[in-house]
């Protein structure tokens, strides 16, 4: 059998006596060239499956939890071949693994799942996945039979209840997180029709942060259910990624150093013919290798110096101790410890931009918990596979990426200019227009303190443009690039024309669901570059006070003074007493605009 070392997975098939879902589960394993499998709630006796599996996988490997219960619960095969996987311990409701690829290429714990039916026995489950908690990269996997919150389901009984809060405890503990899955949420059914029917996201795959950080391309996706009322679940273990230069970043720990300024200077000083905004763009460009030799001469490898330090600190504080009077080693600690907070503040200050954690103002030092988030996010952000229009999965990187680019294409098409006949008319619908004095506001000229005030008021984590600079670079060096930044800005609303370098914007693709399979499930966010963000600050302020007037009282979002949630409150107000037989009958409608704002005239 043709099958690959990077994926595996499981199914709950209610039972594997029958012939025709021997069959389905060995067409599973080879569609989707799996080389490790749990197959969960079996039901088959212990000496008929070595000949079940003989039949199914030749050759494969096994183990089953019948030592520990009787009704025949999980069944782990393997690929000799691929896997080499050694039972560390079982119970009736687990089986925990160490598995190794046998090109010595990978390795991680694997738990397979099926958890008790009854709350008071899978306690003991949650008992057990804390006493197992590793720190080698883990993953556990299975029919849990818990959700995390009544969301998690769909028809009958959705109040919180207290086994829902005894599996998130057990998760916390364990510091166990969903990977990044696409396919079905809803992972099993009871398969009844219309108020009877019940849908829940019971069936998982869960790993520790040493997972993602080994791991980061891993991903798990959930098929039909097809003979079970269980979806099964495939993960890849990895992911082909052709390797892509980096593009720069301005890191805010940078403006720090004493060099900074003396390094922006260098290049400001350059001269550059062209107007204020295309000396601005190039000046930028060129101080890109600049702060990139800056960050590399003093700051590479900066996790492994933090570390380094700390030991160098601690060692040299134990041998004071013993020589509390030793002048040549009071001025080594004190040396080690100023260099020390030099670049543990550095660290500190790269995992809170990483991370984009916006709550989090002031405090202790929490880098575990930034790069936690990092790698969170990147577990939930990271596209590894997707759903093409012929329902066919693909894990080329190259053709998912050919696949959103034909899709914004396609969507948001390019400029076509069309003369309409009939704009006059369209004119006379407008009755809302602008006083003369009015008008007048909308053009005096920005000033150079607007200027800077709309830069200091930019939050410095936002996300950077294509240029790589946040807001923060602006704010430190603006002693410096003040001057020309005005003048830049001051053109734009003199002219009316934006170089097409500040216009330039990167998208990035977030996910609008929590298990995004296609192109369709993510939303593009534009990240602008910061004299772009300047410019569209300064309009939106200027236009912000006559919005009001213009605008007419039925649109309630997006205007000073009006709230959104009020057409909500309408809206649940009209549909009162839609769903009872005794009124006439009405319709509603809603409309979702894909392309909202796509043309302004």
């Amino acid at each position: 059998m043709d099958c690959s070392p990077k994926n595996f997975g499981f199914w709950n098939l209610r039972g594997l006596n029958d012939p025709l879902k021997q069959r389905e589960a060995k067409n599973w394993v080879f569609k989707n060239k799996l080389s490790l499998v749990g197959l969960i709630e079996h039901k088959v006796r212990e000496p008929k499956v070595p000949t079940m599996i003989k039949s199914m996988f030749p050759l494969w490997n096994f183990v089953s939890n019948h030592p520990s219960s009787t009704m025949g619960r999980l069944l782990i095969c393997w690929n000799p071949l691929v896997f080499h996987v050694q039972v560390l311990c079982q119970s009736s409701q687990y089986v925990h693994c160490k598995v190794l690829t046998c090109d010595g290429q990978h390795s991680f714990d694997a738990t397979f799942i099926y958890g008790a039916t009854s709350y008071l026995e899978r306690q003991q489950l949650w008992a057990d996945l804390q006493h197992l908690c590793v720190i080698t990269p883990w993953v556990v996997l299975g029919d849990f039979n818990a959700i995390k919150s009544p969301t998690e389901k769909v028809g009958g009984d959705r109040a919180w209840t207290s086994w829902m809060e005894e599996f998130n405890s057990c998760l916390q503990s364990t510091e166990l997180v969903d990977l990044r899955f696409s396919g079905c949420y809803y992972t099993w059914s009871n398969k009844q029709l219309g108020d009877a029917h019940i849908s829940t996201k019971i069936d998982r795959v869960l790993v520790n942060e040493r997972w993602i950080k080994d791991f980061c391309w891993s991903n798990a996706h959930f098929l039909n259910p097809g003979v079970s009322d269980h979806s099964p679940a495939v993960v890849y273990l990895t992911a082909s990624t052709p390797p892509r230069k980096r593009p720069f970043r301005f890191f805010n720990f940078l403006a720090e150093h004493p060099k900074f300024i003396e390094t922006v200077q260098q290049v400001w000083r350059k001269v550059i013919f062209g107007n204020p905004m295309y000396c601005v763009c190039e000046k930028l460009k060129h101080l890109q290798g600049d702060l990139k030799k800056l960050n590399t001469d003093e700051y590479s490898d900066l996790s492994a110096r933090v570390a380094s330090l700390r030991l160098q600190l601690a060692a040299i504080q134990s041998e004071l101790g013993s020589h509390p009077n030793d002048p040549s080693k009071q001025a080594i600690e004190r040396e080690l410890c100023k260099q020390f907070l030099v670049f543990a503040r550095a660290e500190e200050s790269l995992a809170k931009q990483k991370s984009r954690v916006q709550w989090l103002k002031l405090g202790d030092q929490c880098t575990s918990f930034f790069f936690k988030s990092i790698n969170n996010s990147r577990n939930r952000n990271r596209i590894s596979s997707l759903v093409l229009e012929d329902g066919s999965v693909t894990h080329d990187i190259e053709l998912v990426k050919h696949t959103f680019i034909s899709y914004y294409t396609n969507l948001l098409g390019t400029k076509h200019l069309t003369d309409y006949s009939g704009s006059s008319r369209v004119d006379q619908l407008v009755t809302r227009r602008l006083s003369h004095s009015q008008s007048l506001d909308m053009v005096i000229e920005v000033t150079d303190k607007e200027i800077k005030d709309t830069f200091s008021s930019l939050n410095p984590q936002k996300a950077p443009g294509p240029d790589g600079y946040n807001a923060a670079f602006f704010q430190k060096a603006w002693p410096v690039i003040g001057h020309e930044v005005t003048s830049a800005v001051k053109l734009f609303f003199r002219s009316g024309q934006l170089l097409k370098k500040a216009n330039a914007t990167s998208v990035a693709l977030v996910p609008k669901i929590p298990n995004p399979s296609k192109v369709g499930d993510y939303r593009p966010i534009s990240c602008c570059n910061v004299v772009y963000k300047c410019i569209a600050k300064i309009l939106a302020n200027k236009i912000k006070p006559v919005l009001p007037i213009l605008i007419d009282p039925a649109q309630s979002g997006f205007v000073q003074g009006r709230r959104i949630a009020d057409n909500i409150f309408l809206t649940q107000e009209l549909m009162r007493g839609y769903h009872k037989h005794s009124s006439s009958p009405r319709c509603a409608m809603k409309v979702d605009i894909m392309k909202a704002y796509d043309n302004v005239r």
